[in-house]
């Protein structure tokens, strides 16, 4: 038969990276352990404004249409206030013109059986 204990298992904590960012010096010093020479920090150097133009260029692309659809979705919002706007007007000129209608159809009954009142009599 199995059982349990009344204490909990006790389980290991990950271990927390630590990884952290490397400053520039020592960008620069772990580069030259691996590429010593000249022609290897120019070619650092191309790379490193490759990736900066590149990533620049990708940003700007994105922000641009970013901006274009944010720009879009305010003017279908001002639309849609605007027509919001436009209902509601509607809906008041329709509840005027419907209580107009019923004082008007009431005045109408109260004429009717007057008229049917004198006939009566």
């Amino acid at each position: 038969r199995i059982t349990f204990s009344e204490t909990p298992p006790v389980f290991s904590k990950p271990k927390v990276s630590t990884r952290r960012k490397l400053s520039k010096d020592e960008f620069e010093s772990v580069w030259e352990e691996h590429f010593p020479d000249e022609d290897e920090k120019l070619l650092k150097t191309f790379f490193l404004k490759s990736a900066s133009e590149t990533c620049r260029s990708k940003l700007g692309e994105e922000y641009s249409k970013t901006k274009a659809e944010v720009d879009s979705l305010h003017s279908v919002n001002k639309e849609l206030i605007d027509r919001q706007e436009e209902i509601q007007n509607i809906l008041e000129n329709m509840k005027t013109k419907e209580i107009e209608t019923n004082e008007s159809i009431e005045i109408v009954e109260k004429t009717l059986e007057c008229f049917k009142s004198v006939r009566n009599e």
